[in-house]
């Protein structure tokens, strides 16, 4: 058993010094790139707070899109709507990753790929208060 809480502790000690290794770079101290990931941190979680809250949870299927030409396109569960949230934190880690990798070779493109993480939120998010407001 002490074995095990030594292995423990060594892995916990080398994840915390890969951690400030990888934090200390310089990536991660420009302003842009952290207003980027804050503002989008802060959309995906008022998006996530949304569906939480003003989505019911219910066994009756609710409308997950709706099209002023059509109407009521698509019927699901409860639980599909957020997949919202989801599909922007999934956005948001594969565009960091992108910036990450593009920094030091082209800073615009970077840069692109960290501010485009926000603008997906804040569309999604206007989606879900559709959504919301059309379950409601």
């Amino acid at each position: 058993m002490k074995a095990v809480f030594l292995k423990l502790k060594m892995a916990s000690k080398n994840l915390r010094d890969w951690a400030v290794i990888f934090f200390s770079r310089v990536f991660w101290k420009d302003k842009i790139v952290l207003m980027g990931l804050a503002s989008a941190l802060f959309f995906n979680l008022a998006l996530l707070l949304l569906v939480y809250v003003k989505i019911p949870d219910s066994n009756l299927p609710l409308i997950l899109h709706y099209s002023a030409y059509r109407g009521v396109d698509f019927l699901g569960e409860s639980s599909r709507i957020y997949s919202l949230p989801a599909i922007s934190l999934v956005f948001l880690m594969l565009n960091l990753i992108l910036a990450d990798f593009f920094y030091k070779k082209e800073k615009p493109v970077s840069y692109f790929f960290i501010l485009s993480p926000p603008v997906i939120a804040v569309l999604l998010l206007l989606a879900a208060i559709n959504l919301a407001i059309i379950n409601s």
